[in-house]
Formats: structure tokens, C-alpha cells, sequence
């Protein structure tokens, strides 16, 4: 009876000791909040032969997403990402808003996979919808449904067996190519950035075991 104890008592550290990262089967869910700068640029689609207009931006960001491994290093999956965008006054005295929501499919490599690190490389495409709000009395909502692309970098580094702290390094893009209040006048509107975050990653558990 007592050796039957001991081993209930045991077999969960000897399950952690022998239990990696990152194994086929495995699923997870990551809560990412993080700081995107872009590069922007807007270009008149009724004055194409014009300039296009540059200017930056930048936006928090909050990245929920699920991931399910396929393989011995890949993993697919999918996540929601919504951005803030910090505004100041404009010359008139209001202050716009804006407001973006993309959906993406995840593909990612892991090229480490230790018992407590996972590192991973990979892309995320998916479409894009950006909102922004002038505020300033004329009930113009300029808007548009579009494209989204990135290449990131990441890791999840666990400090139990189910939870890990995450950290990305990613280059997103945008293009919305029927920016506008109306499809009457429309912009092509595109971003390329530089996004850093950090957040918590859940591994929910091992299909292959249930």
C-alpha cells in the first residue's frame, strides 16, 4: 500500500521531468499583449500619377490565439488581433480614433525544443479590417476590410509544466486597397511595422494522451 502511494506522489515529477516543450499532439492557447509602430502610406486611387502621402503610427495590441502541433517541429493555428491606435488632437482641436481587428491562420517552425523553451519562426496571414473615427462632428466613418502578413519570432519559456511566459518579435504588413468613408472616393492604404510583446502561453494539454 505505502509503495502505491509513493508512486501516486511520484508519477506526476517523473511525468514533468520526461515531458518537453513542444511535442506532436500538444495544444496551446497564448494571450499576447504588446506595441506595434508602422510606416503608413496613403495613396489617392482617383490620383494615382500624385504622391503618395507618408506618415507613422502606432497602436497597442491584444493577440489571443490557439495553436496545435502537426508534426515534430510544425504547428498550425489561428488568432484574433485587435489594435489600438494612440491619436493626439489635430490642428482643429478633435481627436480621431482608430481601431483595427484582423483574423489569421498561424504557421509556425520550432527549431527549439527543450524542457522548458520552446522557440519557434513562422508567418501569420489572414484578412484585416481598420476603423477610424475623425471626431470631428461629421459622422464620416472611414474604413475597409483588407489584407494582413507577418513574420515573427517567438518563445515560451515555462516556468511549470503548463505555463510559460511568451515573448514575439514580428514584422506585420496591411494593405486596404477601398480606404474611405464611402467606395465613391477611396485611398489604398498600407502599413509595414515593427511589433514587440510579451504575454502568457497555457498548454492545454496533449490529444495524443486523452
Amino acid at each position: 500500500m505505502k509503495k502505491k502511494i509513493l508512486l501516486f506522489i511520484l508519477l506526476p515529477a517523473v511525468t514533468f521531468l520526461h515531458a518537453q516543450s513542444f511535442e506532436k499532439g500538444d495544444r496551446f492557447f497564448d494571450a499576447n499583449l504588446g506595441l506595434a509602430v508602422y510606416n503608413i502610406t496613403l495613396q489617392d486611387n482617383q490620383q494615382l500619377a500624385n504622391k503618395a502621402t507618408q506618415g507613422k503610427a502606432a497602436c497597442t495590441v491584444l493577440a489571443p490565439a490557439m495553436e496545435w502541433t502537426v508534426g515534430k517541429s510544425i504547428s498550425i493555428g489561428a488568432s484574433l488581433l485587435y489594435s489600438a491606435y494612440f491619436s493626439g488632437k489635430d490642428s482643429t482641436g478633435h481627436k480621431p480614433s482608430a481601431k483595427g481587428l484582423d483574423g489569421n491562420f498561424i504557421f509556425n517552425f520550432h527549431f527549439v525544443k527543450s524542457k522548458r523553451v520552446d522557440l519557434f519562426t513562422g508567418l501569420k496571414l489572414g484578412i484585416a479590417g481598420f476603423r477610424l473615427n475623425p471626431n470631428n462632428g461629421s459622422n464620416g466613418i472611414y474604413g475597409s476590410m483588407g489584407s494582413a502578413f507577418e513574420f515573427h519570432l517567438g518563445g515560451r519559456f515555462y516556468v511549470s509544466h503548463r505555463t510559460g511566459i511568451l515573448i514575439n518579435i514580428a514584422f506585420p504588413r496591411h494593405t486596404f486597397k477601398k480606404f474611405g468613408d464611402s467606395l465613391a472616393y477611396t485611398y489604398t492604404l498600407k502599413s509595414k511595422g515593427f511589433y514587440i510583446g510579451t504575454g502568457v502561453a497555457i498548454k492545454l494539454g496533449n490529444t495524443k494522451s486523452e
